[in-house]
């Protein structure tokens, strides 16, 4: 009876030891798991900011979408330069004036901004002439003269001008 006792207790404590060791291993499991978990929760959380800073970004691309036209069109790029002779001549025949005009050497000004430097000389009445200059300054071409030299001649004016077209590299 005795030998039974210590059977069945040896049993029991045997079955004990094993389900504590389950129970550890078990423990260890779960916080290894709760470790990835909030792993992958923190993970979770920053692809979420991430999508809602995309998103945002998105939208605000597409609110500025209608101004971009708007943009292309203030500051021109290399390949419209190609009409500025003709459109010139079209702003001159308007005004009553003669026009010559010539490019002649190209600089980068910046990352995307670049110049052709522009010799022009103009001939005409000077309201014309005037009325000529505010076409130009309102005309789809940023141009600035750095030299302007003025003859009288009668009641006629003759300029020699001397400057910059500005376009922007795509």
């Amino acid at each position: 009876m005795a030998k039974q006792l210590i059977v069945i207790i040896s049993f029991a404590a045997a079955v004990a030891l094993f389900s504590l060791t389950g129970l550890i291993y078990l423990g260890f499991d779960i916080s290894g798991n709760v470790k990835k978990i909030e792993s992958l929760r923190s993970d979770l959380a920053f692809n979420s900011r991430i999508t809602q800073s995309l998103s945002q970004l998105k939208a605000d691309l597409n609110s500025t979408q209608p101004y971009l036209n708007t943009l292309d069109k203030i500051l021109s790029n290399r390949d419209q330069l190609i009409k500025f002779s003709g459109d010139v001549n079209a702003l001159a025949a308007r005004n009553a004036i003669s026009v010559i005009s010539s490019f002649s050497s190209e600089s980068k000004n910046g990352d995307n901004l670049a110049s052709i430097d522009l010799n022009m000389t103009v001939e005409g009445f000077y309201d014309n002439f005037i009325n000529y200059l505010k076409a130009l300054e309102n005309s789809r071409y940023s141009v600035k003269f750095n030299v302007v030299d003025f003859y009288n001649n009668a009641d006629r004016i003759k300029a020699q001008m001397t400057g910059k077209v500005f376009y922007y590299e795509k």
